[in-house]
């Protein structure tokens, strides 16, 4: 897959605000460069947040993961369905 200018708008959505780093001390995706970190958001599915932290909640987990959804129709619809979620 080509990069383009909206594969870079995608990596700056994908965890905008850091919180899956918040969550697993660490961020979703890493490689040891840029261009295979950026791979990695495009193909790869992001590990399980209690492999990397056994002590989170699996509802927690399951909300992180969703929001990380590669398709698109798969993620929170809206910040308010999500915030529902979260209560």
């Amino acid at each position: 897959m080509p990069v383009t200018a909206a594969t870079f708008e995608r990596l700056a959505l994908e965890d905008e605000d850091g919180q899956w780093e918040l969550v697993c001390g660490r961020p979703p995706f890493q490689a040891p460069t840029a261009i295979e970190t950026m791979r990695r958001v495009l193909d790869d599915a992001p590990e399980r947040p209690q492999r990397i932290n056994p002590t989170i909640d699996r509802d927690l987990e399951a909300i992180c993961l969703k929001c990380l959804e590669k398709e698109p129709s798969r993620r929170y619809a809206s910040a308010a369905e999500l915030a529902v979620e979260l209560e």
